[in-house]
């Protein structure tokens, strides 16, 4: 294995245990109470979110000032058990500090109502004298839009063809009490092993400010620091890690395996490629550990130069009166690295609060109300929109070899008048899409959704359709080029 790519899987694997590990005494009290939190099963969760942005970009300009003007809030009532949720979301004038709700969502454990009157009030009042068409005006007074588990397995279903991701994806919000202790599961067998393997290192950067009250704070400088010392760490206890993968790697759920396939990767990839990394670091420790050192020794200049005066602020307590209460502060700045003036400047603030409460109850609206399954068949008909879990795939020119969440396979790549022309049903099958032949318009074409027909334009060569590697950015996906290595990526 290649420096380089065995540099890539540490890194990956380095940052999600990132999340973890440090096994200071304030850093496993910081983890544990973060556990808590987490472990109430009847609460509310409020907080804030505030965001600003200093950046020139015409195309920007109307999100920046709407971030600059607004804040977000939202306040929700939960109950893990039962599947109850009672909350609203706001929007908060930063001027005078006018609070407008835009989004009330309630759940009774069998249907989701989703109540829309507000936020569509709301986008009418910012819009002023331009013209606005409100989406659900053939349906008169609609205020809920309303969300049944069978609506939903059915539409999810339907739409990425894969019944069994689609209950998976349901149960997070219809059977919440067996999602959170599945996930808890897996989250502590993970837990377990990274506190195993990491009993002997401490970041510290964690911060014990009184009774069950933490915080860190970190620059851009600092945080390559922490990141090179802890790569160097898992160096050193290479051997241990291929536990921890296994472990992870043994409880992802369906829907988080097929998120790795949408990126063309599965379980049997990642195992097999960090059994690689490990046999190969664990015998070339201290070239490694050299390698990776100096990059980062550069990075961290870098880094300094570039990013200036960015940090994250992050504290977390639990007050006398038994709420637990965050805040996250992040500056971000990036820097010319020959003026050294400010290209990019935003700032994200974040405060939240969770606390236990007594049982409440949910009531269900029962007037003007549409489901989801009407309103989405008033849009699409009975065809659904598709979508697909293998929206990517790489293809070598000079080959024909291609990977994608399909596996690998070649195809026949065709050079016509200095530019590659791709069999489009080979690739179009690659990726998850259903090309079909308009015979009256001799034109190969794509189905979107009900009665939404893409053409594109081809070169018959043998009863086969070839088109140009710009003709599949029609579709909707993203084509690269990498011409020093003549690869192509075609991503969603």
């Amino acid at each position: 294995m290649n420096f380089k790519k065995a540099f890539s899987l540490l890194l990956v694997l380095t940052m999600t245990i990132s999340f973890l590990s440090g096994c200071s005494s304030e850093e496993i009290a910081l983890y544990n109470l973060a556990k808590e939190a987490n472990s109430l099963e009847r609460y509310v969760a409020m907080g804030e979110v505030e965001c600003s942005i200093d950046y020139e970009d015409a195309l920007l300009d109307e999100f920046i000032s709407f971030l600059d003007k607004y804040s977000f809030l939202y306040e929700i009532k939960i109950d893990i058990n039962n599947s109850l949720v009672d909350g609203s979301y706001y929007i908060k004038d930063k001027k005078d500090n006018k609070v407008t709700p835009i989004v009330t969502l309630k759940s009774n454990g069998e249907t989701i109502y989703v109540k829309i009157d507000d936020l569509l009030n709301f986008v009418n009042t910012i819009a002023g004298d331009e013209s606005y068409e409100n989406p659900f005006e053939s349906f008169g007074d609609v205020k809920y839009i309303s969300f049944s588990r069978d609506d939903f397995v059915e539409i999810l279903s339907a739409s990425y063809g894969n019944y069994e991701l689609a209950e998976q994806m349901a149960s997070v919000y219809f059977d919440m009490k067996s999602y959170k202790v599945k996930n808890q599961a897996g989250m502590d067998i993970i837990g377990d092993t990274v506190f195993e393997v990491y009993k002997d290192y401490e970041m510290g950067i964690v911060k014990e400010n009184g009774n069950n009250k933490y915080s860190l704070s970190v620059n851009a400088e600092e945080t390559v620091a922490v990141i090179a010392s802890l790569i160097n760490y898992t160096i050193d206890n290479i051997e241990k890690i291929e536990a921890y993968s296994k472990a992870s790697l043994s409880v992802l759920s369906e829907s988080e395996k097929q998120a790795l396939i949408t990126n063309g990767i599965t379980v049997n990839d990642l195992m097999n490629g960090i059994n690689e990394m490990v046999t190969d670091i664990s015998s070339n420790k201290e070239e490694y550990k050299k390698e990776i050192n100096d990059s980062l020794d550069l990075t961290k200049e870098e880094v300094k130069r570039l990013f200036g005066n960015s940090k994250i602020d992050y504290s977390f307590e639990k007050t006398s009166d038994n709420k637990y209460v965050g805040n996250l502060n992040v500056l971000v700045e990036y820097k010319d690295p020959d003026t050294n003036k400010n290209l990019f400047k935003a700032t994200l603030s974040i405060k939240n609060g969770y606390y236990a409460i007594d049982a409440f109850s949910v009531e269900a609206p029962t007037e003007n109300v549409i489901s989801i399954k009407e309103l989405t068949e008033d849009i699409y008909g009975t065809n659904y929109p598709q979508y697909n879990f293998n929206q990517g795939v790489m293809i070598d020119l000079d080959t024909g070899y291609t990977v994608s969440g399909f596996g690998e396979n070649v195809v026949d790549v065709k050079v016509i008048d200095g530019s590659s022309y791709l069999p489009l049903r080979a690739v179009g099958e690659l990726l998850g899409e259903d090309i079909k032949w308009d015979n009256q318009r001799k034109q190969p074409y794509v189905n979107a959704y009900e009665n939404a027909f893409i053409y594109l334009d081809a070169k018959i060569i043998e009863d086969t359709s070839f088109v140009k590697l710009r003709e599949i950015e029609k579709i909707g996906y993203t084509v690269t080029w990498d011409p020093d290595t003549n690869m192509v990526s075609i991503d969603y």
